[in-house]
């Protein structure tokens, strides 16, 4: 332990008697449980991001998760006496915390899934994502559609969240719910102090997440066990095999989640929770998949083991959360015809960065121009930037493939509904170009549709490789006015 922190300690059981009460010896862990750098073992930390090598700059997750674990370790030894003071009120108001894993368990039955939804106004991937959100309006309708559990981010700097929405959403969950048939309630944040653990029920989480890729072997172990002691879950978080192996070696995990998301670069592979899985070997707890999942197509596509999935941005983004949760959990059809909101197109994009500011801005569609003569024209290796761009916000790992659909209606339905997840596409605009350098250009950018700007027939259009959509032309409004052109 540094020195700093000795002081810290000190301090904090110096106005502990200045008080007039001993030190809570309960309390006295609230720090990081970690050797000096120089003794720690690989089998401690050997699965910690940089272990041993002394030229490795933290990762923004690192960078997250200290600065989180600064504030509670400023948390003084009153604040902390209050949190305890304030965990007794609130059991005494709303009751003690559910059996989560009896919870998710009893959602978790046949092709029905479990279902975590999550509330997060940001994150640092994604940047903003719904920062107006009105957290207990969003709990109701998690609740009322059968969310299992309910996850609210807390930490405030780069997902936005507060302990006020983890309580806030717990008020109105129960009062939609009651009691008796509540989802349960988790604390998502960085988690590596005692103290952030009793804050977390002290604004009444039933679970708390901690993150494997944070916490060396001995301190998962510490918090695991203070969990324990605190009537309160936790879910354990794991991205590699190495992660994994740490997590099943540790007394009292009976949940564990997988990210899907590489939390260090924020790259997401949805193979992650199959191969973890079978990894793992049997469990006699509860696998969680988290991250990635937007549609009940890709829950069905997740091994048997994951009975449970943790959807954030899919459901913050959706016109209709609630329909999305039933979707999700197997329990009412997939449907493709109840979103008729209208599509945001920004055309003219040049700039992978500017794809990204469309994105975050909400756009469905990020239209890129081939056509010559064009101000604002882009090749194929630009076009193909901005598809990347484009793929990596909306986590995408292939060209849109939808299924043939019987009528424009339906087709109009299904790309509002694959765009409003957080998904965009990137049309490739073309003008009377050769077919065949058309198809060599959408080789070269992957562009997910071809948006038609000229006079191409029929024959053209049923000749390229992906769903195209047509400018209509109008003719000038003359006497007439609007209606004599529409008739036209």
């Amino acid at each position: 332990m540094c020195s700093l922190h000795l002081l810290a300690t000190a301090l904090c059981a110096a106005s502990a008697l200045i008080a007039g009460r001993a030190p809570r010896p309960r309390h006295s862990s609230v720090r990081r449980v970690v050797a000096a750098a120089d003794a720690r073992t690989e089998e401690e930390a050997g699965h910690l991001l940089g272990f041993g090598d002394p030229t490795h700059e933290p990762s923004t997750l690192q960078r997250i998760d200290a600065a989180c674990a600064a504030r509670a370790d400023a948390l003084s030894a009153d604040a902390l006496a209050a949190l305890e003071a304030k965990v007794e009120a609130l059991d005494a108001e709303l009751g003690a915390p559910i059996d989560v894993v009896a919870r998710l368990n009893a959602d978790a039955s046949g092709k029905t899934v479990a279902v975590a939804a999550e509330f997060k106004r940001a994150s640092p991937s994604k940047g903003p994502i719904n920062v107006d959100a009105d957290i207990a309006g969003v709990a109701r309708t998690y609740a009322s559609a059968g969310a299992a559990l309910i996850s609210v981010l807390t930490e405030p700097e780069h997902f936005r969240g507060s302990l006020e929405d983890l309580e806030t959403a717990r008020r109105a969950a129960q009062r939609e719910s009651g009691d008796d048939a509540r989802p349960a309630m988790l604390r998502k944040d960085f988690v590596s102090r005692e103290a952030q653990i009793l804050e977390a029920r002290a604004h009444g989480a039933d679970a708390v997440l901690l993150i494997v890729a944070c916490l060396e072997r001995t301190q998962l172990a510490e918090l695991v066990a203070f969990c324990r002691r605190s009537s309160i879950e936790p879910l354990v978080e794991v991205h590699t095999e190495a992660e994994m192996d740490v997590a099943l070696a540790t007394p009292g995990v009976k949940l564990i989640g997988i990210n899907n998301r590489n939390l260090h670069t924020f790259q997401l592979d949805m193979g992650t929770t199959s191969r973890l899985v079978e990894h793992a070997g049997p469990f006699a707890g509860i696998f969680a998949s988290l991250s990635g999942v937007a549609t009940r197509g890709e829950v069905d596509e997740l091994p048997a083991a994951a009975n449970v999935v943790l959807v954030g941005e899919a459901l913050m983004r959706a016109p209709d959360p609630a329909s999305l949760v039933a979707e999700l959990r197997g329990v009412a059809a997939t449907t493709i015809d109840a979103d008729q909101r209208k599509l945001c197109k920004v055309c003219g994009i040049t700039t992978p960065d500017d794809a990204t500011r469309a994105c975050r801005a909400g756009a469905d569609v990020i239209g890129v121009i081939a056509a010559p003569g064009s101000k604002r024209r882009v090749d194929g290796a630009g076009a193909r930037a901005v598809v990347d761009a484009v793929r990596a916000f909306g986590e995408r790992t292939s060209r849109w493939a939808p299924t043939s659909r019987a009528s424009l209606d339906a087709w109009a339905a299904l790309l509002r509904r694959d765009t409003s997840r957080g998904r965009p596409l990137v049309a490739l605009v073309v003008q009377d170009q050769p077919l065949e350098d058309v198809v060599r250009l959408l080789d070269e950018s992957g562009a997910d549709v071809v948006q038609l700007h000229g006079s191409e027939d029929r024959a053209y259009a049923s000749s390229l490789p992906v769903p195209h959509v047509r400018v209509l032309h109008m003719p000038p409004v003359g006497a007439g006015g609007v209606a004599a052109a529409a008739a036209a």
